[in-house]
């Protein structure tokens, strides 16, 4: 059967297997962690449709952590639109869009000694959010694998802050919103 849920998030860790057998999750609110606070090493995401999620200041869709080896494996994944604000300068050359939220993706935060493996599946974000949000992870030091996906939207980036290793397939495709809509108003 398919979930949706307007509001919260678990505090529980999950470390198995999460096989959604192709169902989907909509119109989540994930205000704080995620799905689980965090998703442990050796766990298994997979044949799951998460569409509509609205994810919270420093949480991911799935955890505010991954850790170990984690595998994502024929999941999509779009995200809901922001709240935003838009802000003329003085200059009218310029301006600012302000996004109140920070380090969010699949995941919030995966460090060194972390690999996500992400294969065959989709995340849609649906505007250019801030240089802290990333298709798979907000803000880390981890290793990502990505084979046959297709990232679409955001920032166009597979992390947000620091440094991810990042490892693509040719049958992978990454898009910032910018590109794939092909348009842009200032």
């Amino acid at each position: 059967q398919d979930i949706t849920a307007s509001s919260g998030a678990s505090t529980r860790a999950f470390k198995g297997t999460l096989d959604g057998n192709g169902h989907k999750m909509g119109s989540l609110y994930l205000s704080t962690n995620g799905l689980f606070s965090s998703v442990e090493d050796g766990s298994v995401i997979k044949n799951l449709i998460v569409e509509n999620v609205y994810v919270g200041n420093q949480t991911g869709v799935f955890a505010a952590e991954a850790k170990g080896k984690v595998t994502i494996d024929n999941v999509y994944v779009s995200f809901k639109t922001q709240d935003f604000s838009v802000e003329n300068s003085n200059d009218v050359n310029q301006t600012y869009v302000h996004v109140n939220q920070r380090y969010k993706g699949l995941f919030c935060k995966a460090w060194e000694g972390t690999t996500i493996n992400v294969s065959n599946s989709v995340v849609y974000m649906p505007e250019f959010l801030s240089k802290n949000h990333g298709f798979v992870l907000g803000q880390g030091t981890a290793t990502v694998n990505v084979t046959n996906s297709t990232f679409i939207g955001g920032n166009g980036r597979v992390y947000g802050k620091y440094t991810a290793v990042v490892n693509k397939d040719e049958n992978s495709v990454i898009t910032d919103a910018v590109t794939a809509h092909k348009t842009y108003k200032e």
